[in-house]
């Protein structure tokens, strides 16, 4: 009976379309290459309602819209394309991401 249960949870939150956090994963390929956001929650919103986003990715790095220039989001937010994410990521302490569920 619990595992009934723990399957219907689990495919509710799938079906209303959750992010799964994937910690120290580098998925390559930008979405938007140019493209950063300044925070999560902002880049969340902008790959929901894009079918060909698959997830955010978090660059410890901090953005700058020149190179050696000023910083101008503490981190580099962007998105990731649908198909990039269907590959395994790579391990690296750099990133991490949320990706649709």
């Amino acid at each position: 009976m619990k595992l009934v249960v723990l399957t219907l949870v689990v495919l509710i939150g799938v079906s209303a379309g959750g992010w799964c956090s994937k910690n120290r994963a580098f998925y390559s390929g930008f979405h938007r290459p140019g493209t950063a956001f300044e925070n999560v929650d902002a880049a969340k919103a902008a790959c929901d309602g894009d079918d060909g986003c698959g997830g955010v990715s978090i660059d410890r790095i901090p953005y700058r819209e020149d190179a050696g220039g000023p910083a101008k989001y503490p981190q580099t937010i962007y998105l990731l394309s649908s198909s990039n994410v269907q590959k395994n990521p790579r391990g690296s302490w750099r990133y991490n991401a949320y990706v649709k569920c």
